[in-house]
């Protein structure tokens, strides 16, 4: 047991992952505090599509966009700000509840399990690839959908739990790969 001591408070949790998306999303920033600005899929799509220049643009419409239509809509409701360091504050102020989603859903997860919650800390949480890579591009909304879905399953809210399998196969191609594993689970 790593918190031997007593059991872990969700406010602790949501404390640590905020933590760790604050630091991720100053790493990526431009001109950011903590390091010079390092690459990032946000980042790029700004430059790539020359974001703050000209009319606002729509996604798939005014440009070819490569991500799912969810990530297209994060994108288009970032790029409102027309500059590039507030496109970024609008994108980490879009992406945060659904880091809040993806350890919250892992916590209720847990307890519904009988999990040792501070296991969060070291399967998530405090990964590198968290620590790095959660402001990196879009990837946190998909895994908030998956973690979300994965919780309505284990308490048998199977209609919901579909409902954000599909968010999340809509925002990335990665949680369409729990539907075997749900489809089994029913046999």
């Amino acid at each position: 047991m790593i918190f031997p001591q007593r059991r872990l408070r969700l406010v602790e949790v949501i404390a640590a992952m905020s933590a760790v998306y604050l630091f991720s999303a100053l790493y990526h920033f431009p001109e950011s505090v903590v390091t010079p600005s390092h690459y990032s899929d946000i980042n790029y799509i700004w430059f790539r599509e020359s974001l703050g220049v000209g009319p606002h643009k729509f996604p798939y419409l005014d440009y070819n966009l490569e991500y799912p239509p969810i990530i297209g809509l994060v994108i288009w409701g970032a790029s409102f700000f027309r500059s590039q360091v507030h496109y970024h504050y609008a994108t980490a102020v879009l992406q945060y509840p659904f880091a809040l989603m993806t350890v919250i859903s892992l916590y209720l997860t847990s307890r519904v399990k009988e999990i040792e919650i501070s296991r969060i800390f070291i399967w998530c949480i405090f990964t590198l690839s968290m620590i790095w890579f959660v402001y990196y591009s879009w990837d946190i909304i998909a895994i908030g959908f998956m973690a979300a879905s994965i919780y309505f399953r284990s308490v048998n809210r199977t209609k919901m739990s579909s409902l954000l399998l599909g968010l999340g196969a809509a925002t990335k191609i990665l949680p369409i790969f729990l539907l075997p594993v749900f489809m089994q689970e029913e046999k």
